[in-house]
């Protein structure tokens, strides 16, 4: 009979991230993994390992897809002079926000969308996140962070032919410390 009972642990990666991994089965019955950027939202995963081998994780979630390819444009279809705020949220202690502003594609395009990640190749090995579809027009858009790690973040402007991206700007998650 084997009996898991680690749960809770800590992780902070490079690049300053924080995670919490849980391993729990109190039975023979296969054990539960799961991976959680903060403690209580646990994401799940089933592992089999056998006797003499260490538990894996399954493969990473499908990363979010954008209908459509991306091309290269030129200046006058890609969004333009990037910039971030970062502040502290009164309402929620100990959470943060990063106001993001850009100036849109001259050539509007259809919509926009965000990508953001904490990791430096995030946007080509699909290590990202991406916002909802937003207006051609809009200029500006409230980034809730992941900690105080480093983000990378772009703007995605569609056209006929795809999705254009401006170039990469930088910021950093706000150290936001609650009472």
């Amino acid at each position: 009979m084997r009996k898991w009972v680690l749960t809770g642990i800590a992780v902070i990666a490079a690049t300053g991230a924080i995670g919490y991994i849980f391993l729990r089965s109190d039975t023979t019955e296969t054990p539960t993994v799961g991976i959680s950027p903060t403690p209580g939202t646990v994401r799940s995963d089933s592992i089999d390992p056998s006797p003499n081998e260490s538990p894996e994780l399954s493969p990473s979630p499908t990363p979010p897809s954008l209908d459509g390819p991306m091309v290269a444009g030129s200046g006058q279809q890609a969004a333009s002079n990037l910039e971030s705020q970062a502040g502290c949220r009164q309402d929620e202690p100990g959470k943060g926000f990063v106001d993001l502003k850009w100036t849109p594609a001259e050539h509007r395009g259809q919509e926009q969308r965000l990508q953001v990640t904490i990791y430096r190749e995030g946007f080509e090995s699909g290590n990202f996140q991406l916002s909802e579809a937003l207006p051609p027009d809009r200029a500006s858009y409230q980034w809730r962070p992941e900690g105080q790690a480093s983000h990378y973040w772009r703007v995605l402007t569609r056209h006929s032919d795809g999705w254009i991206p401006s170039e990469t700007a930088r910021f950093a998650g706000p150290p936001c410390v609650a009472d």
